[in-house]
Parts: structure tokens; C-alpha cells; sequence
């Protein structure tokens, strides 16, 4: 292996190790440490492809959006002990992960891979000079959660590490964190990241979780939109490792049937982005896909869009969502001629609104735009509707409000209906409050599986202020029940959050769907005409 610039390897080792292999790092990564194989025994370190490629190519700061079980952590513990072995200066190393006892266990394989330096049945050739490294610099202290070397060299792990000023950080699993902790990853990234000076070296390593928002998603987002030749030293550089490149992923194939869905799955990557997956690998996909279900994006991604598409857990909309991706109704289509449009709306906190323009025709559903702001006035939101009329060259039959609409302002006495109505737009009705948000929630479900959705218009993120806000499918799909940071649920209530407002626009289509207001606005005497919608596809 080779490291192209790290950073790491500037500071004069305590053992002069000059005109020998052990002198490269690369070499000393790769022959003197021990960890615990997949079944727990001891055995040297030896890197595999993928460990070798990302090594390959490390900066100052990395991201690494990943497939499960390919051995990240490992390596970066070990490119971290023997960066804090081999320095006259002493550094300190850090270690986050979601849970206390995960960055104990990451924590714990520096003491394996030191402990063992000298053992002769894991490392015969290399045991004597493990020897004299134990011998010149000592294991000093060890605690669950802190260790301390002889050469001032110190490594500590917590799940957020505020307050500390690590020379070498290691963030595990900051997907899952940020979605079930988003408070703490937040901290993580304000507190442990802006500790540590240019020069130093940062690695986040985590599979993703929470679709198209939280830190994780805005860190991945930054990283793979810089280019790789411009970095500076605390910018971060994006490694992906989908599923397939690694050689384990194979079942022995002897022409055993693989669904239909699975090799037009092999033949799309084909087409989009030039791979190639062999019959071994189609079979293990296909095999374990029957396992993980919609887990399969989350843990065994093809490419970062698939990581970003993944099922939230605890998502509300979550299956009918991704059924809808993978039978292949997120895609670009037209209106259809005659039928109306109508438009759903919600009236959130701190002045959001959110809206849904559909159309129905017959039993399927065009969602064919969406929009949502905060800080509006009803002009913005009357404006927006003759913006569509215009796009779509149509009038809107209905504008379809929720039960609040109706609910009169302290300040001004006016309900959120006739400022609208004074503002211009008339068409509006009002769809009656159903007794239980989870009732609605059903009306919803029930709906969306004859939904198509239109993914330039539907599937486009939000900006303001140079912030990326989920769009209004990422909103659908990330849509969840009230979860505490152990991951429990302690209420059946939706949670409040960047999600909710696009999600409750869309709850009132489905509640004025079920209340048959829709067949009451629709005028079934006209014969639809198609300019590219599901009927066209038929």
C-alpha cells in the first residue's frame, strides 16, 4: 500500500526503523498488528481490497458512505494506534460512535493490535521487533474508555467527545446518529470537529440512514460535491464501497432461478453506470434481498442515491414509498388534458405551508408538483398558484385546506381561509378535521399506492439561505413516529419535524380522497386526453 498524503508520517519515530521495510507505514500497517476475524480469533492484520483502496487514497479529512461488514473501522483504529506509537511528540486519537459501548469496543481494538505486537504464533517473523516497540513505548494506563502510552500518545472514546482536541478522529455510524440523535450529531460536528487544527486527520465512516437531511447527509453532500483535486486540509474527501466490489458477496451459482426484478435491477446498474454484476453475485443479491427487504439500500447500496432513497426506520410512509421507487412510479410524465388539478395543503408552525398539486385519472393519481415555505404571507401562496396555472397552462378546479384553515387569528380575527380568499383565490374548500391523525394516516396509505409522482418537480430539494431543505418525497419517505434518542417509541405520534409539514399536505389529500371530495370536484363526463402521463405508459 501506499498513502498518498495523509499528514501522518512528519514526526521522527522513537525507534529508528531508517533503511528498513518496518520505516513505511504501509508495510508496518499491514505486518504488525492483530485483530479479531469475523469469528473472534486473533489474527494478523491484513488489509482487504477495499481497507487497501481507501488507504489508497486517504486525506487529511475522509467520508466514507459504505456497504456493511467491510472493515473500515478496523483499519482506521490501526492507522491510529500506529500513528500515536510512532511520533516523539505525543498525539491524542478520539473515538465516536452512536453508542458507549461500540466506541469502547473500537477503543478496545488498539489494545488488541498492541497487546500482540510481540506475540510469535500470530506475527513469527515480525514478533522480535514488536518486542522492542512494547519495550520503547509502554502501555502505561488502560481504562474502558481512555488509554495512555509512555511517548505522551493518549486515545479516548465517547459518543461525542466535546471539549477534547484530538490530532486523530474516528466518527462511526454518524448516519444512524444523526437520525436518532440528531442533537448529539450536531454537537459532534460542532464541538469535535472544530477542535481539531488544518493538518490533522478526520475519518467519518457509516452506512446512511433518514433519506435526504439531517448532518450526515449535509456532510456527505459537501464532500462529493468538492472536487478531489482542489481539497484543502479540512476539507473532507468522499469514498463510496458499494455491495458489489467486494469478493464476498457471491453465493455458488448452479443456474438456480433469480426473479425477474433482480436481473432488470443487474441490467439497470448496467445501463446507468457500467457495472456488471456477475450470476454469483445476482444470485447473493437476490437471495439476500429476500432477507433484508427495503433494508437492502440502507445496508448493501449500489451507488450513494440508492443510500440517500433508503427506508427510514419508524418511517410512516416508508414501505409504500419504497414500493413506489422499485415498481418505478418516482419519473418524469405530463399532465393529462381533461382531467382537473387540484391542490392539498397544510398550515404548519412558524408560518411553514406546504402543497401537493395532483390530478386524478381514474384510479391513479398524478402528483405532479410540490411546494413549501416558511415565513409566507397568503400573496406568496396565491402567487404560487397562479405560477402552476401558468406552468401547467390550466386553471386549478380546487384548493383543497385542512380542518385549521377555518380557525380564526387572535390577531386579526380572520381564519387563514378568507385571508386567502381576499387575496384572491376562491376556488378553496375546506376539508373537514378527522378525529384521530393515525385514521388519516390509513386514508393516506390507502391512497398512495395509486400514486404516480413526478420526480423533477416532486424529488427537487428546497433552498434558502444556501440551506438544502428535503423535498417533498424525501419528506414522505422520512416522514416518522415520535422516537426518543434509544430508539423506542414513547408515543404514537408522528414526530414534528422538517418532514411533517409536506406529509400532513399530503394526509389531507388522502382525507379529502376518502371523504369522496375529490369524485364531488371531478367531472366524469369528460374524455381525458394524454400528453405523457400513466396512460400513455399503458
Amino acid at each position: 500500500m501506499s498513502c498518498r498524503r495523509t499528514g501522518c508520517d512528519s514526526n521522527k519515530p522513537l525507534i529508528d526503523l531508517r533503511n528498513t521495510p518496518a520505516a513505511s507505514r504501509a508495510w508496518r500497517v499491514s505486518n504488525l498488528y492483530t485483530i479479531r476475524d469475523a469469528d473472534g480469533r486473533l489474527v494478523s492484520f491484513d488489509p482487504n481490497l477495499a481497507q487497501r483502496r481507501f488507504y489508497n487514497h486517504l486525506w487529511y479529512c475522509n467520508h466514507v458512505l459504505k456497504a456493511r461488514k467491510l472493515g473500515f473501522s478496523t483499519l482506521i483504529e490501526i492507522l491510529n494506534l500506529d500513528d500515536l506509537l510512532f511520533t516523539t511528540t505525543g498525539l491524542s486519537a478520539g473515538i465516536i460512535d452512536y453508542t458507549i459501548e461500540d466506541a469502547e469496543s473500537k477503543l478496545s481494538m488498539m489494545v488488541t493490535a498492541y497487546e500482540h505486537l510481540d506475540d510469535g504464533d500470530i506475527h513469527p517473523l515480525t514478533y522480535k521487533l514488536g518486542a522492542l516497540i512494547k519495550k520503547a513505548i509502554k502501555l502505561e494506563s488502560r481504562a474502558t474508555r481512555k488509554l495512555q502510552f509512555s511517548n505522551g500518545s493518549r486515545a479516548q472514546c465517547s459518543t461525542s467527545l466535546r471539549g477534547s482536541t484530538p490530532n486523530r478522529l474516528h466518527v462511526s455510524e454518524l448516519g444512524k446518529t444523526a437520525v436518532w440523535a440528531p442533537i448529539k450529531a450536531r454537537e459532534i460536528v460542532n464541538g469535535a470537529f472544530n477542535s481539531m487544527t488544518p493538518g490533522n486527520v478526520r475519518n467519518i465512516e457509516s452506512t446512511h440512514e433518514g433519506g435526504k437531511v439531517g448532518e450526515h447527509y449535509r456532510l456527505l453532500q459537501n464532500c462529493m460535491r468538492q472536487d478531489p483535486a482542489t481539497l484543502s486540509q479540512i476539507d473532507s474527501r468522499f469514498h463510496f464501497f458499494p455491495w458489489y466490489e467486494d469478493p464476498r458477496y457471491v453465493l455458488d451459482y448452479h443456474g438456480q432461478p433469480i426473479r425477474p426484478e433482480i436481473l432488470k435491477y443487474g441490467e439497470r446498474l448496467h445501463r446507468e453506470i457500467g457495472v456488471s454484476l456477475t450470476l454469483p453475485q445476482l444470485f447473493w443479491y437476490d437471495r439476500k434481498h429476500m432477507e433484508q427487504g427495503h433494508g437492502m439500500k440502507k445496508e448493501f447500496p449500489s451507488t450513494p442515491g440508492e443510500a440517500f432513497e433508503a427506508m427510514a426506520e419508524n418511517a410512516i410512509y416508508g414501505k409504500e414509498m419504497a414500493d413506489l421507487r422499485a415498481a418505478g412510479r418516482i419519473c418524469d410524465f405530463g399532465q393529462e388534458l381533461s382531467d382537473p388539478l387540484f391542490t392539498f395543503w397544510d398550515i404548519g408552525l412558524s408560518d411553514y405551508c406546504s402543497k401537493w398539486l395532483i390530478q386524478q385519472v381514474g384510479r391513479h393519481f398524478l402528483v405532479l408538483d410540490w411546494f413549501e415555505t416558511d415565513g409566507a404571507g397568503a400573496g406568496v401562496h396565491v402567487d404560487q398558484i397562479r405560477r402552476w396555472e401558468a406552468k401547467w397552462g390550466r386553471p386549478i378546479a380546487v384548493n383543497f385546506l385542512p380542518h385549521d384553515a377555518n380557525k380564526r387569528s387572535p390577531n386579526d380575527g380572520k381564519s387563514f381561509l378568507q385571508t386567502l380568499i381576499e387575496a384572491g383565490l376562491a376556488n378553496c374548500r375546506v376539508v373537514p378535521r378527522t378525529p384521530d391523525v393515525w385514521i388519516g394516516i390509513g386514508h393516506t396509505r390507502e391512497v398512495l399506492p395509486h400514486c404516480w409522482f413526478n420526480k423533477t418537480h416532486c424529488d427537487t430539494a428546497r433552498i434558502k439561505d444556501g440551506e438544502e431543505f428535503p423535498s417533498g418525497i424525501a419528506c414522505l419517505e422520512g416522514y416518522q413516529k415520535h422516537l426518543n434518542p434509544a430508539g423506542t417509541t414513547i408515543r404514537e405520534m408522528p414526530k414534528h419535524d422538517l418532514f411533517s409539514h409536506s406529509a400532513d399536505a399530503f394526509r389531507t389529500f388522502g382525507e379529502a380522497r376518502h371523504l369522496g371530495m375529490l369524485e364531488a370536484a371531478h367531472s366524469p363526463q369528460v374524455k381525458p386526453r394524454t400528453i405523457g402521463g400513466p396512460r400513455s405508459r399503458r
